[in-house]
């Protein structure tokens, strides 16, 4: 007899503008992988904190855009 998990939880799949990934890690000279870490909150260093508040103005920069 097997027993089914009910109610499993998995993590939601994070989907991240590649273009201004490319971009953020050009900038800081670290890798893609790296960056996209930063931005999910698994690195926890001083560069991975303004990996992410840079991510987040970037993003913010190309809503404006298109919502014009």
């Amino acid at each position: 007899m097997s027993t089914i998990v009910e109610n499993t939880k998995k993590k939601p799949f994070m989907r991240y503008n590649s273009l201004v990934v490319r971009q953020l890690a050009a900038k800081y000279e670290v890798s893609e992988n790296f960056v996209r870490h930063a931005i999910k909150g698994t690195r926890t260093s001083d560069r991975a904190g303004v990996i992410q508040k840079d991510y987040r103005k970037k993003l913010s920069e190309i809503e404006i855009i298109l919502n014009k």
